[in-house]
């Protein structure tokens, strides 16, 4: 068997050699001379020998082009022969395939994914009949260990294996994933190693080569030096030279602010331009539910810029949202949709613990509302100026103005009786001294991950505080408290009382001057003991300080919920913070914003990356069902199918399920099964929005001449697609086209060296 059986239809070449021959016999001619008749009759007597040394000259040419036109076809040898000649194994072709979504790239309706196809199918024309074939796309790189990634592994190249992998080839089109080259090798560097033992080995990387996954190759160069040193071939072949504009949208997140139904919640919306050229008049549209709400243009994004839009949607009713905005398509089309889930609740709940009797619905005392350039100022009734869940429930929830906050009030005997875990927020206005049952309610609610606010004031006991809720560094209060100190008035007026840091609480004072902030007098607070060390405690961050250095406003995680605490009064009794200055209102909204926006944020799941759930097992079943988004894919050999998985117990009692299969974009959903107790076998949906890697969408190229500089040293060769020809790496014509080519070499100085011992001398002419 040939390699290129064609080429032996230059066999008959060889007859040239022949024809020359006679050709040049006839060249002579008859020139009497005497001395020629003696050497004639000497000739006559040696003519038999001569005519035997020439028959010899001519053969061994004949051989020697015979041998040549044999090289260039490659003959395939098997057997005992082929082994002793080192042809016997047969080749092992590994492709790996880039199918990262920046392969969808799109030019007059032919993907990068075609055309990488393309040569794969080519590789498997040009392999010989007892080779071997492996394929791995970069996107099943990034499954679990366990799990065997290769698509196709050491199939054999007959004629069916042949149609059955061609026709599969054309089924294939880029996945949504942002896997690399680096990954990928890494995940298969040990088969093709184990591989190269039985095969001769040659590992294709076909790829579009984007900048971002090749700017940075050294560990990849390592990876595959290290398959060379084992006698590997390794070719890179690049299967795109232009590089397209493409808008992809990076993030979609809710801006800070109260998140609760039928009020606007705001959007912020970040989309990249990767092209070289600015683009104008970029539309997009936003839709809840499937239902399209509304669409949006952005003037201009300039070149390699990203631009960042707040757009407002209005949610109806409370709980799971599913918000998808969409630009127009282009270039790469799943870069071009974002998926947020939002958990929004009806209203925004907040529990205020105060020292006089109240209700789910109190009394609020006398208030006006003055909206002047769009700032909110309250006027009070200095009558009551000493409530300070008055002033709370005021400012977090007035009357006739819907803010998405509920508040109610409870007295602290509310706390040992009943449970508080349906409410978003606690607050206690004055930090009274409670029972021990109460305060356990407090720190399991918190470390459970509920939010807690704490106000002192007058009623506060610091004694108490310091054994009960302190607990040297174990308990909820973040600091040890002395005593209520003065701030002595500074008459020069040339600092402010208050001086914070950037916070989302402060978010519209933080600028240079906080004219409002400024204007607030601190007359009296508690300072903390000499023993406390902002360094020493974990997690604690001064939010707010006097201008003694002494801290105001603290904060701190406890479990997994946020503790924030005020060392002065809410109510404008140790300071005048409530008394007619709109940042007091503006800033207790934005602390219930802050605090209960971890419950409608959801963490960023990328293509490719598990869906990770917690849950307690006394309230649901241990299996939980996920449905992926849209139908079955048959590359994934209908791998996105629901999916029932059983939960694992982890060490806090809770109960972790992951979901793995993230191999699309879109709204995946997990059905929890409530127990009896809890509704009878009901279910309950959690939803999770998938996003590729906006990453992915650069289509910026690496440059040729670094590709080559980086590679090239190391015996790793780069192809361009177009050009990608039959490999003679490491193929037993190969190994036997050696063998023949220094055959040739010895024939042709063989033949040079009896041609010049075994042919007479010409003859010529006196004229000549």
């Amino acid at each position: 068997m040939f390699s290129y059986p064609v080429l032996l239809w230059g066999l008959p070449v060889a007859g040239l050699v022949v024809l020359i021959h006679l050709i040049n016999m006839f060249r002579h001619r008859r020139v009497p001379w005497a001395a020629m008749e003696f050497l004639l009759a000497g000739y006559k007597k040696s003519r038999t020998r001569i005519l035997l040394q020439q028959l010899l000259l001519m053969l061994l040419r004949v051989l020697a082009v015979i041998l040549i036109v044999l090289m260039l076809a490659q003959p395939n040898l098997s057997g005992w022969l082929a082994d002793w000649l080192g042809g016997g194994k047969a080749t092992l072709h590994f492709v790996l395939l880039d199918d990262s979504y920046s392969m969808s790239d799109q030019n007059a309706g032919f993907s990068v994914m075609d055309e990488a196809v393309h040569v794969v199918e080519k590789i498997v024309d040009f392999a010989a009949k007892n080779d071997r074939f492996s394929l791995l796309r970069f996107s099943r790189s990034v499954m679990n260990e366990s799990d065997n990634p290769l698509d196709f592994e050491e199939q054999l190249l007959d004629a069916e294996a042949r149609a059955s992998l061609k026709s599969r080839l054309k089924l294939w089109k880029a996945s949504e994933s942002a896997a690399g080259p680096e990954e990928t090798v890494a995940a298969v560097q040990k088969k093709i190693l184990e591989s190269a033992v039985k095969y001769r080995c040659i590992v294709y990387l076909v790829s579009d080569y984007r900048l971002r996954s090749w700017e940075t190759p050294d560990p990849l160069v390592k990876s595959l030096q290290d398959l060379k040193a084992q006698g590997v071939a390794v070719r890179l072949i690049r299967t795109v030279d232009t590089q397209r504009s493409n808008l992809a949208i990076r993030q979609v997140k809710p801006a800070p602010g109260i998140h609760a139904a039928e009020i606007p919640v705001l959007l912020d919306i970040t989309v990249a331009n990767y092209g070289e050229q600015a683009v104008e008049n970029v539309h997009f549209t936003i839709s809840t539910g499937g239902r399209s709400q509304s669409g949006q243009t952005i003037p201009s994004i300039a070149a390699s810029r990203e631009t960042t839009v707040r757009v407002p949607i209005r949610l109806s009713g409370g709980g799971l949202h599913q918000i998808r905005v969409q630009l127009e398509p282009d270039a790469v089309v799943c870069d071009n949709v974002y998926s947020l889930v939002l958990d929004v609740p009806q209203e925004v709940s907040v529990l205020l613990i105060a020292q006089e009797q109240g209700s789910s619905d109190p009394a609020i005392p006398a208030t006006r509302i003055l909206a002047s350039e769009g700032i909110t100022e309250l006027l009070w009734d200095d009558s009551d100026a000493d409530s300070g869940a008055m002033y709370l429930r005021t400012a977090l929830a007035p009357e006739g103005v819907r803010t998405g906050i509920r508040v109610q009030t409870e007295p602290p005997g509310f706390l040992s009786t009943h449970s508080i875990g349906n409410f978003d927020l606690v607050i206690l206005p004055e930090t009274p001294v409670l029972e021990p049952a109460a305060v356990r309610t407090l720190e399991n609610y918190v470390r459970g991950g509920g939010n807690l606010t704490f106000f002192t004031g007058p009623r506060t006991d610091p004694r108490w505080i310091n054994e009960q809720l302190h607990k040297q560094g174990e308990g909820l209060f973040p600091v040890p408290l002395l005593a209520a100190e003065t701030l002595l008035p500074d008459y020069l007026g040339r600092q402010p009382d208050l001086k914070i840091e950037p916070h989302p609480m402060f978010r519209i004072f933080d600028r240079e001057g906080s004219p409002l902030l400024n204007a607030v007098i601190v007359e009296r607070y508690f300072s903390v003991e000499q023993s406390f060390s902002e360094n020493a405690a974990e997690g604690i961050r001064i939010l707010g300080r006097l201008r003694n250095e002494s801290p105001l406003i603290i904060e701190h995680p406890f479990g997994q919920g946020r503790v924030l605490t005020f060392l002065t009064t809410v109510a404008p009794v140790w300071n005048d913070w409530g008394r007619g200055n709109p940042s007091f209102v503006i800033t207790m909204l934005e602390m219930v914003a802050s605090l209960c926006a971890q419950r409608s944020e959801q963490p960023p799941i990328s293509v490719g990356m598990p869906i990770r759930l917690t849950f307690d097992p006394e309230r649901y079943e241990n299996a939980v069902r996920f449905v992926p988004p849209g139908e079955e894919s048959p590359d994934w050999e209908n791998s996105l199918l629901p999916l029932t998985l059983e939960a694992v117990l982890t060490a806090d009692g809770m109960r972790t399920v992951e979901y793995p299969l993230t191999f699309r974009h879109g709204f995946y959903e997990a059905v929890l099964t409530r127990r009896s107790a809890e509704g009878s076998g009901t279910s309950e949906q959690r939803l999770f929005g998938v996003n590729v890697d906006p990453a992915e969408g650069d289509l910026a190229l690496a440059e040729k001449s670094f590709l080559a500089e980086t590679f090239h040293p190391h015996g790793i060769s780069l192809e361009e697609s177009q050009h990608f020809a039959a490999p003679f790496e490491l193929t037993a014509a190969q190994t036997l086209s050696d063998y023949l080519l220094i055959f040739v070499i010895l024939f042709l100085a063989g033949e040079m060296f009896l041609a010049g011992r075994l042919l007479p001398p010409r003859t010529v002419s006196p004229q000549g």
